[in-house]
């Protein structure tokens, strides 16, 4: 009797543990992005590094606009353009160009708070390119999928996944485009 009542327990466990296995796995494949290329409402494969011209990042009261002139990017501020980090710039863009969207995340306006993109935290990208193009899109806050960020534009509702880490490498801080003078052997050793 003890050792039915053992197996018995036994098989409950097991039961329990593959009953949690199985559920995890369904929410695993849920979460996890089925990579379509290109979102329908979201031309990022148009961006190219050399053919744009100038990049505008706002999340609320902070604005930043990097502009491209006579082939090196500037970072307008209040007092004129300051040299950009040419080399972040270039890695935005083509991480951008190259990122693949994943799956509709919503199609429910209501449901952009729980994506990072209601008017406080959103990051809002215009990218224009030489043919005077505009690329509009906003980008929200990581998603639970590792290197997946939500992105949207202004005039849909449709929020999508982006399977990329572009979230972590955009600030609308102007000081984190500028780029970085390197100090001088006198200034490191005074």
């Amino acid at each position: 009797m003890n050792s039915k009542k053992s197996w018995l327990i036994m098989f409950n466990i097991f039961a329990i543990l593959l009953a949690l296995f199985l559920i995890g796995r369904g929410w695993q494949r849920r979460q996890n992005t089925q990579l379509s290329g290109d979102c329908p409402d979201l031309p990022l494969s148009k961006i190219k590094e050399p053919d744009a011209i100038s990049i505008t990042l706002k999340q609320g009261e902070s604005k930043t606009e990097l502009i491209k002139q006579n082939g090196a990017w500037q970072v307008i501020t209040n007092e004129g353009g300051k040299p950009a980090d040419e080399e972040k710039i270039k890695q935005v863009l083509l991480t951008l160009s190259t990122a693949q969207c994943g799956n509709l995340a919503s199609a429910n306006p209501s449901h952009r708070t729980d994506f990072g993109l209601d008017e406080e935290h959103l990051l809002q990208i215009e990218i224009k390119n030489q043919n005077e193009e505009i690329t509009k899109f906003w980008i929200g806050k990581v998603a639970m999928v590792p290197q997946t960020t939500y992105i949207s534009q202004p005039d849909s509702d449709k929020t999508y996944t982006l399977k990329s880490n572009v979230r972590t490498m955009l600030t609308a801080d102007y000081n984190d485009w500028a780029k970085k003078e390197e100090k001088t052997e006198e200034q490191q050793n005074p």
